[in-house]
């Protein structure tokens, strides 16, 4: 699977510790982009999406000094809000100075509440300069919630979420070698075609070719639709859940190709999310 960045590559963050107790961290190399995103129109012209929330800024008001007060709005919140999660215990297991610790993420809920309800296209509405107004909406997602790409900046900002060198693999194989170590076992190329459910509760799987394995608990990592309809028969659904699969919010389709290429790209800036052509 594709890994862009990673939540807790910064030591002393609270992620962190998560990563190096499953054994990812000693020989991991994180690098920590300049850059998250850069967009190129049919013209030529390139917007550049900053991972640091003071350089980003200067940018902005650089490209469109008439709306300083949407500008000024928008990097406060990626200056100012805490997305490092305290994770050492769960929270039924907190005691009081745990919980007066917790309150300094008290700010983030209010962010959430505010900006939770506003789309990319919504906010780009609020620019007065058209070609930042034109930029904005494919470098932050369109239709989706503005929260969802400016969760992912906060993070960058503070170097808490880098890219481990080597991608997926390089995060996987390590926890793989420690899970083995303290005697887990590895079962791949066996798809799952069944969750067992007794009691109304799951005690295992079946696989595709008819085996059976009990367990004292059973983790999906399929799609939702796959696990909720197939893997569990449908059986375990409420109106919601139903009106959600039934009546999904479409956006455009996607078609991804993906081409390797033998040589260098020493003259493209390297960026999270590449470079689009909208």
């Amino acid at each position: 699977g594709a890994m862009n960045w990673l939540m807790g590559t910064k030591p002393g963050s609270g992620n962190y510790q998560v990563w190096e107790e499953l054994g990812a961290t000693q020989d991991w190399k994180i690098y920590n982009h300049d850059l998250n995103a850069v967009i190129e129109n049919r013209e030529g012209k390139t917007f550049s999406v900053y991972c640091d929330a003071d350089r980003f800024e200067q940018y902005l008001l650089e490209l469109a000094p008439e709306d300083e007060g949407v500008i000024r709005e928008l990097t406060k919140v990626l200056r100012s809000a805490n997305l490092d999660f305290p994770v050492g215990k769960p929270p039924e297991l907190n005691n009081f100075f745990d919980n007066i610790a917790m309150m300094k993420m008290f700010p983030l809920g209010n962010m959430m509440r505010k900006w939770s309800k506003v789309t990319t296209r919504e906010y780009a509405q609020r620019f007065k300069n058209p070609y930042l107004r034109e930029a904005f909406v494919p470098a932050f997602g369109g239709d989706f919630p503005l929260i969802m790409s400016l969760m992912a900046l906060v993070m960058q900002h503070r170097k808490i979420a880098g890219y481990v060198i080597g991608g997926a693999l390089a995060l996987v194989e390590p926890i793989e070698r420690r899970y083995k170590a303290l005697g887990g076992e590895l079962h791949v190329n066996a798809r799952v075609e069944k969750i067992l459910v007794e009691n109304n509760n799951a005690v295992g799987v079946k696989l595709a070719d008819g085996t059976e394995h009990r367990a004292d608990w059973v983790i999906s990592a399929a799609d939702g639709h796959t696990t909720i309809f197939d893997m569990l028969e449908g059986k375990y659904t409420d109106d919601e859940i139903k009106n959600r699969y039934e009546h999904p919010n479409l956006f455009k389709p996607l078609v991804y190709v993906a081409l390797g290429l033998n040589r260098s790209f020493d003259d493209v800036p390297p960026s999270i999310a590449g470079t689009s052509y909208p």
